[in-house]
């Protein structure tokens, strides 16, 4: 691989790395280092995207920006945009994004391989049906310690070549968590695509990922390298903990994904009927608990999400609505 200086000086831009981040003192030179490590043939950016934050995250950023000028592009805001909800985010970076492909990750995950962008752009390079490339993620606590579970984890069946119906019978029938953001590599036009995505039938989406990985596999296919060269920082318990702790948030996320769902759905004439319902089933189990209606629990149609969450998952479920600290207690125990 040759010199990243001499390359970046002579080649054409061809990847934008998107980078969000707003507070992240703690964690983002470990993100901004994954970044300058990459080895490429090509010219690379990364734009690197603070938003307001009130510790020293921006100072991190500036002194990888003065040290590496031809990576790091840094954006500073006065305002945080994230709070205004009004898509203010994603105007702004991609206003600044100029490569023929985008790399995503947040300022609290990182990339492991500096090989990562060479290869994800060397897939989509031989792959011109495939609009968006995948690799495995390995998670990790708020100390960057491993938990030793990944996305996808190991009972996903995904092939090289992921079609929209294995992506919705993993991720909405099986329930797995298919594909982390950190692992997104897409075509810019797929970002044009899912702006335009977004003005109706992912208007009710919550949350930007789900709605752009669907973008991308409504028009081409996904390429999913099994390496690991990304990590995740669970900074929480996870989703469904964190969400237990605003349960007025977790029944308004819910809700806009259960519409979502159904708008796509008819979007996609039911093509994926089947593997959608099976994700609103799940998401109205999940209002459930946060609404502590112990009663929907006994539902024969909750049977399948039992036999996957097993025996002491369930319990602690059950117990949580019924008394929340005994169920602390439950899960301190079994973390013993």
């Amino acid at each position: 691989m040759e010199n990243l200086q001499e390359v970046n000086g002579s080649r054409p831009l061809m990847v934008t790395i998107q980078c969000l981040t707003y507070n992240h003192e703690p964690y983002i030179r470990q993100c901004l280092e994954g970044f300058v490590m990459q080895k490429t043939n090509f010219r690379f950016e990364a734009i690197v995207h603070d938003d307001a934050s009130t510790d020293g995250t921006a100072t991190i950023i500036r002194e990888y920006a003065e040290k590496y000028p031809d990576i790091i592009k840094p954006i500073y805001e006065t305002e945080n945009q994230y709070s205004k909800r009004d898509d203010s985010l994603t105007r702004i970076m991609n206003t600044h994004t100029h490569g023929k492909y985008v790399a995503m990750c947040e300022g609290d995950d990182y990339w492991t391989d500096p090989l990562k962008l060479q290869k994800q752009y060397e897939a989509l390079e031989r792959h011109p049906k495939c609009s968006i490339c995948f690799c495995k993620v390995n998670m990790i606590n708020k100390l960057g310690e491993p938990l030793c579970r990944s996305i996808p984890n190991d009972s996903a069946s995904l092939p090289t070549i992921v079609t929209l119906k294995e992506y919705t019978y993993n991720e909405f029938y099986m329930g797995y968590w298919t594909f982390h953001t950190s692992s997104f590599f897409v075509r810019y036009e797929i970002l044009q695509k899912n702006d335009e995505y977004r003005k109706h039938v992912f208007r009710d989406f919550p949350y930007g990922d789900m709605p752009l990985l669907l973008s991308a596999l409504l028009n081409g296919y996904g390429f999913y390298i099994s390496d690991s060269m990304s990590a995740y920082r669970v900074l929480s318990g996870g989703y469904n903990s964190s969400l237990l702790a605003n349960p007025q948030k977790l029944l308004c996320d819910q809700g806009k994904v259960i519409q979502a769902l159904r708008e796509f759905d008819v979007f996609t004439n039911q093509k994926f009927h089947i593997n959608i319902e099976r994700r609103i089933l799940r998401g109205k189990l999940v209002i459930s608990v946060a609404s502590n209606n112990l009663g929907t629990f006994f539902s024969r149609k909750y049977l399948f999400i039992y036999k996957e969450w097993g025996l002491i998952r369930t319990m602690y479920m059950i117990l949580k609505t019924i008394s929340p600290k005994c169920a602390s207690m439950m899960k301190n125990f079994i973390n013993r």
